[in-house]
Order: structure tokens, then C-alpha cells, then sequence
């Protein structure tokens, strides 16, 4: 026996996504059906306005929740295009603060070389690495004929 649409609602939890779907779509065949069957009642004046009063309500009722429904959805998307505006805000801010970043240590690096340079030539080239790979001898270990007394007082070999 074929059940109509709404009755099939009632065992809507036990019906596979497939049987809902088509269940759906049988609800809203009839109930297009339905309003065009009262629209033509109406125009052939069988239905007056108190006849079909109920049938208004319905329709007021669906339209006002379309209307809470669309309100609903734009205030999201207000929300999701401050959000918007808020990271691309933040994005702009990060990429500053990271080109500023860059920049110093650029200066940084330069004024490094700079020094570098300058204490090269103070030294020669060559002296300042060879200074860093020479091992030094602590205090203790030199021998009295290594050197004069005058510099052996520190003991530490540092400057």
C-alpha cells in the first residue's frame, strides 16, 4: 500500500538519506500542487479570502522565518567580512613589521662587515684568522727562555 507523504514522516528516523530525500521531494511536489490547486479555487472565486485565511498564516509564517533565516545569515556574514578585514589588517601589520625586521638586520649585517673590514685592515689580511686558529699556551706550561718577564705577569694569555 503506498502511504501518503506526511504519514511517511512519521517513521522518518528509520528511513535510509535515499528514502529522505525522496521522501522530501514528494512532500514538496504535493504541497506544489496543493497551492496551485487553492490559486486556481481563488480564481474561479470557489475560495474566498475566510476560506483560505489558514492557508495565508502558513504562507505569512514561512516568509516571516525567510526573513529571520536571511537576517541570521547576514549578520554571519557581517561577521565573517569584519573578520575578514581584521586578518588582512593583521596581514598587512605582520608583512611591515617583517620587511622593518629585514631591514635592521640588513644595517646589522652591514655595519658587521664594516668592522670586519676595518679590522682587517688594521691587521692585515690573514691576521685576524690566524689570530683565532693560534692555540694559546697558559702560563704555566711556558718555559723561562719562551719570552721576556714583562709580558708572562697575566698568565692568562688574553688581552
Amino acid at each position: 500500500m503506498n502511504k501518503s507523504p506526511t504519514s511517511a514522516l512519521q517513521t522518518i528516523s528509520c528511513l535510509s538519506s535515499r528514502e529522505k530525500t525522496a521522501l522530501m521531494d514528494a512532500i514538496a511536489r504535493e504541497m506544489t500542487t496543493t497551492i496551485i490547486a487553492i490559486s486556481k479555487e481563488i480564481q474561479r472565486g470557489t475560495l474566498d479570502a475566510d476560506n483560505t485565511a489558514p492557508f495565508d498564516r502558513f504562507i505569512r509564517t514561512i516568509a516571516q522565518n525567510e526573513m529571520v533565516q536571511q537576517r541570521k545569515l547576514e549578520r554571519k556574514l557581517s561577521r565573517y567580512q569584519r573578520r575578514a578585514r581584521k586578518w588582512r589588517a593583521e596581514r598587512r601589520w605582520i608583512r611591515r613589521e617583517f620587511a622593518e625586521m629585514v631591514r635592521r638586520m640588513e644595517q646589522l649585517q652591514r655595519r658587521w662587515k664594516t668592522r670586519v673590514q676595518e679590522l682587517e685592515g688594521f691587521r692585515g689580511p690573514g691576521l685576524l684568522k690566524a689570530q683565532t686558529l693560534a692555540p694559546t699556551e697558559p702560563a704555566a706550561s711556558r718555559s723561562p727562555s719562551s719570552g721576556s718577564g714583562a709580558d708572562s705577569g697575566s698568565g692568562s694569555g688574553q688581552r
